[in-house]
């Protein structure tokens, strides 16, 4: 289930990195929102995969980009314009990212078969 997550918040990274927002507006906006709501996915999923402080980094940034998400779309974040939500969604994900990264570098995995 995980690894579903994070595929596809990297399908839909790359969606919005190769279909700018004033070029293929459709494209850009869908991938935004995916990658808006399973890049939290990822974040509260790496909740289960990590160790340590990591762990708590994982959940943290997870609900605060997962409730901003919430609160964006229905409004109650307004005045903060859709730039200001799209970074207040975005950036604990793209913290995590930077930290998790780290935390793969820095922990070596035995991988088990069967």
């Amino acid at each position: 289930m995980s690894q579903a997550v994070f595929y596809i918040t990297s399908v839909a990274l790359v969606m919005v990195a190769l279909s700018p927002g004033n070029v293929y507006p459709v494209t850009h906006s869908i991938g935004a929102q995916m990658a808006f709501l399973f890049g939290s996915l990822s974040c509260i999923a790496g909740y289960r995969i990590t160790s340590g402080p990591m762990k708590s980094i994982s959940l943290v940034s997870g609900l605060v980009s997962l409730s901003v998400y919430v609160a964006g779309s229905a409004g109650a974040l307004s005045v903060l314009g859709p730039g200001g939500i799209e970074r207040m969604i975005f950036y604990p994900i793209f913290l995590w990212e930077i930290c998790f990264g780290g935390y793969l570098l820095n922990h070596h995995y035995v991988r088990e078969d069967g």
